[in-house]
């Protein structure tokens, strides 16, 4: 089995998966003593009727198999109380034919919170720490029941995770 290894996300990503949070923002729009306020999403970004979900993700081994999608919503991820790997490829890939090079896996630390855009390959993320790990997931309304595509990859793809999952 080929494996790929997991990468540090940032604010600027990689055309379809960003870092939302924690900003990045060197200086917030709003604030004071008490407290700082930025806008981290964009009027229409997410879609109307958007929904907020919990998401419980148990340790299991480092192995993508499948793949899953949603065509008429971004989706965000964020993890709440354990570090996690996300894995993703780019809308364009067809899963049933990629390499391991056409899949990053991203290291999302506890309380960053991750967009992936319209159409972004993805898949529930691995925990890699703690038995399982709670995210708080943001989507379209409707999504799981109407607008998800699931494709089995060609070949298991194993997952390396680097230095930075140990913390």
């Amino acid at each position: 089995m080929t494996t790929i290894r997991t990468s540090v996300l940032d604010q600027t990503g990689d055309g379809y998966v960003r870092l939302i949070l924690p900003s990045g923002s060197p200086k917030p729009e709003a604030g004071g003593p008490d407290y700082s306020y930025q806008q981290v999403l964009g009027t229409g970004e997410l879609g109307e009727s958007g929904i907020m979900a919990e998401l419980v993700c148990r340790k299991r081994p480092l192995v993508l198999g499948t793949l899953e999608r949603h065509l008429a919503t971004p989706e965000i991820l964020v993890a709440l109380d354990g570090d996690v790997i996300v894995c993703a490829a780019a809308p364009l890939v067809d899963p049933a034919r990629c390499q391991p090079a056409d899949i990053r896996a991203y290291m999302l630390r506890q309380g960053q919170a991750l967009w992936m855009d319209k159409g972004t390959w993805h898949w529930l993320p691995f925990p890699t720490q703690t038995a399982q790990v709670s995210l708080l997931l943001i989507f379209r309304e409707g999504t799981g029941d109407r607008d998800i595509e699931f494709r089995e990859l060609a070949q298991p793809i194993g997952i390396e995770a680097g230095p930075e999952a140990a913390g």
